[in-house]
């Protein structure tokens, strides 16, 4: 899944109320009550940042991806892009 990352000063959800929920400890995701579609990923490890599903963006391909994150979790089946810079988890801050 495509993910978007954002300074969570510079986000609002402006129509609905995403359904929240503890995923693990320290992180929270939301989703669509009504779809299901995923929504936002936030952490306490990266406290100033908010990841925003691609998906849920009006106009995605707005926003092709530049980098591929936990190749290391790929599936045997998953091609992966060559000409994207990856990481087997977490890119470097």
């Amino acid at each position: 899944m495509a993910w978007l990352t954002f300074d969570r000063k510079n986000f609002e959800v402006i129509r609905g109320t995403p359904h929240r929920f503890a995923s693990s400890t320290g992180v929270v995701r939301t989703f669509c009550a009504d779809c299901g579609t995923p929504l936002t990923y936030a952490s306490d490890k990266t406290p100033s940042t908010i990841d925003i599903t691609t998906i849920s963006f009006d106009e995605a391909s707005l926003f092709p991806p530049t980098q591929e994150e936990w190749v290391s979790h790929k599936l045997e089946w998953e091609a992966i892009d060559a000409t994207r810079t990856q990481y087997p988890g977490d890119p470097p801050e």
